[in-house]
């Protein structure tokens, strides 16, 4: 006999459980492809200088967030807010460029960045001193550009420009232990 309360259309536990895991399943590899795509905040260790003051120099470095920004021109590092986003502070990327040690080794990193030279800006990723990753933004873009490293192991990088002025507006790598 059967179960008066019971309407032979509701699932039981058992298939609802295995419904839940593999939404469970598919989150996880969502998630997994993103943080391999560049992902989104809540997986990634970013930087930003949209806290710091612009005018602000910090010489012979700036230390922020587990990044250190370094000058190869063993100049200062600015804070500026010109270029795009119009008022908001970013990094000036001094003549000769810049050098970023990483707070961790990492498989991938991307910074975005405006371009304002004829030259290049070319982006470095290096594993200790062994060249691993470069890419190269468009000339003279006055837009931002997202630019990313990949690579087995990048511990740290260089910005490189030649002729003319870049800004560093963001830079992001996988979460891990900082």
């Amino acid at each position: 006999m059967s179960n008066p309360n019971r309407s032979s259309k509701q699932p039981s536990h058992s298939v609802l459980f295995y419904i839940l895991l593999g939404v469970v399943a598919r989150t996880r590899r969502t998630l997994f492809h993103m943080a391999q795509a560049g992902g989104y905040a809540s997986i990634h260790h970013e930087s930003t200088f949209t806290d710091l003051r612009p005018g602000a120099e910090f010489a012979p470095c700036l230390e922020k967030d587990g990044f250190a920004f370094t000058p190869l021109s063993h100049s200062s590092v600015r804070v500026v807010s010109w270029g795009i986003p119009d008022g908001r502070p970013k990094l000036e990327i001094p003549y000769g460029g810049i050098a970023i040690n990483l707070p961790y080794a990492v498989p991938w990193v991307q910074v975005r960045s405006a371009h304002y030279a004829n030259g290049p800006l070319v982006v470095q990723g290096y594993d200790d001193e062994v060249l691993v990753a470069q890419t190269t933004a468009q000339l003279a873009t006055p837009q931002l550009q997202t630019l990313t490293l990949r690579a087995v192991q990048i511990n740290h990088m260089r910005m490189v420009i030649e002729d003319g002025e870049s800004l560093l507006y963001h830079i992001a790598i996988p979460r891990g232990d900082v």
